[in-house]
């Protein structure tokens, strides 16, 4: 059953501009330890906008089942061997995420960037 969408568009060139303006310090804010060494793969200002949309997406779908406060940083974003992305929540946060399945789906154009999760429960 489902219980919670969210989705979530970024203009790329404000991730541009805040990465210009504040590089590393504000990729260390948004992203998880984990996903640093991913990120500088490819175009970084595609990817930084994907990822952002998509933590932006899964906080919005999760909201609709719990109130707790949930970071950016605290939401991790994959992609496996076929290039497909997933995500997982950091291990102080699995408790949240326990008995649901998060799906998402990430697509960029050149002026924005835009992500959609559902969020079912595995009943």
């Amino acid at each position: 059953m489902i219980v919670g969408i969210g989705i979530d568009i970024v203009d790329n060139r404000r991730i541009r501009d805040l990465y210009q303006r504040y590089g590393d310090a504000f990729i260390k804010k948004i992203l998880h330890e984990n996903e640093m060494g991913n990120i500088k793969e490819g175009n970084i200002i595609e990817r930084l906008s994907g990822t952002f949309a998509t933590k932006e997406a899964v906080i919005k779908a999760l909201s609709h089942i719990h109130d707790k406060d949930i970071m950016p940083s605290d939401i991790i974003v994959f992609h496996n061997e076929h290039g497909s992305p997933f995500v997982k929540l950091d291990s102080r946060r699995e408790p949240i995420g326990e008995g649901l399945s998060i799906h998402i789906s990430i697509s960029h154009e050149v002026e924005y960037s835009v992500a959609m999760a559902v969020i079912e429960r595995n009943d």
